[in-house]
């Protein structure tokens, strides 16, 4: 089973481990416990997020100070000239070199009174950054952000045949399934080529079940990272994402808590909004009320378009700020209607999945 990005869900499939896919392309699985039910009737959906950051080294800041000490002995009459040694090692700045062993030179052969030379060499001043973090949290998570003039995330290009369930670059994420683990069997999950005679070739991405009787499945993509440790995403420079879908969906919800059939919601999981990598705790209230939309389906593909300044949680959990530069997750599930009779089931493909400046 696998994590999930759904609140606390039944099973999240990644890049990684074989599941009935096409040759080529790597799934991942992973498991957690079911959903609590919220008011409304509602169910807590999904979750990622990151750790704290750390910092950069420092800069070695203070330069050496410490002269070397003066030499003090005295030469001796002898057949050579005794040497003395110098003052003490200049003592090393913060982050600076040590100073110089200077010796002292030699007594006089004569009278055997010359004082040895000071050592003089200064500790010099540290000067190499350290190595700085890129933005980087515990655990080797960096943050990623979005560059304008690359705005496709995935199946927009000619794939040749070989589809898997990598994002197109500078996304470095893939694509998950999840569920709530109680369907009849394990949620089917492919990458697949699209070709459906028109100009639009390139890859989608497919899952269905039936017989779900918790909150439901679906499946979606993490925008930096794996599924079960996703990373910031900085969306700032796109004003949203576009996806074609199809399919169908039963026993379902839709707006305002009301059943509808071949609906799925698209949720934008953010640090703010996740209990699982994010920022919200318990204390914030209800988590993982996430902002998104709702996106009606059919036998043929469909423009799903999801703006960020359109936006909005369901209303059951705590209320948190939209920050685009916070990007974790983005899922499309089929939200089980709890007053339904019959079971949940779903029917879902996604395909030429983009951001829109």
């Amino acid at each position: 089973m696998a994590k999930l990005a759904i609140g606390s869900l039944g099973c999240i499939l990644f890049a990684g481990l074989s599941c009935g896919s096409p040759s080529g392309a790597a799934l991942f699985d992973r498991s957690s416990s079911p959903a609590p039910a919220v008011a409304g009737s509602s169910f807590s959906v999904g979750q990622a997020g990151r750790a704290p950051f750390t910092s950069g080294g420092a800069l070695g800041d203070n330069a050496g100070t410490s002269n070397g000490g003066s030499g003090s002995g005295s030469g001796s009459e002898s057949e050579s000239p005794a040497l003395t040694a110098g003052g003490a090692l200049g003592n090393a700045g913060n982050g600076g070199r040590v100073g110089l062993d200077a010796l002292g030179g030699a007594g006089s052969d004569t009278t055997g009174s010359a004082a040895g030379a000071t050592g003089s060499a200064v500790g010099s001043a540290g000067n190499a950054p350290g190595a700085g973090g890129s933005g980087a949290s515990a655990g080797g998570c960096v943050i990623r952000a979005g560059v304008a003039s690359a705005l496709s995330i995935y199946g927009n290009d000619d794939a040749g045949g070989a589809c898997s369930f990598n994002l197109a670059p500078p996304s470095t994420g893939s694509w998950f399934r999840t569920d709530d683990g109680t369907g009849r069997s394990p949620p089917s999950f492919s990458a697949e080529t699209r070709n459906d005679g028109s100009n639009a070739h390139g890859c989608y991405v497919r899952s269905s079940q039936s017989g779900a009787r918790d909150w439901g499945g679906g499946f979606g993509f993490a925008l930096n990272g794996s599924g079960d440790a996703p990373c910031p995403y900085d969306a700032t420079v796109y004003g949203g994402l576009v996806v074609l879908l199809k399919g169908s969906t039963r026993a379902t919800q839709g707006r305002d808590y009301q059943p509808r059939e071949n609906t799925v919601r698209v949720n934008v999981v953010t640090t703010e909004t996740s209990d699982v990598f994010g920022s919200c705790a318990p204390a914030d209230g209800k988590c993982n009320d996430h902002y998104g939309v709702w996106c009606s389906l059919t036998n043929d593909w469909a423009r799903c378009e999801v703006p960020f300044d359109q936006l909005s949680q369901r209303g059951w959990g705590a209320v948190k700020k939209f920050i685009k530069a916070d990007l974790l997750e983005i899922q499309i599930v089929a939200v089980r209607d709890p007053k339904a009779s019959a079971k949940t089931s779903w029917d879902l493909a996604a395909a030429n999945v983009a951001f829109y400046p």
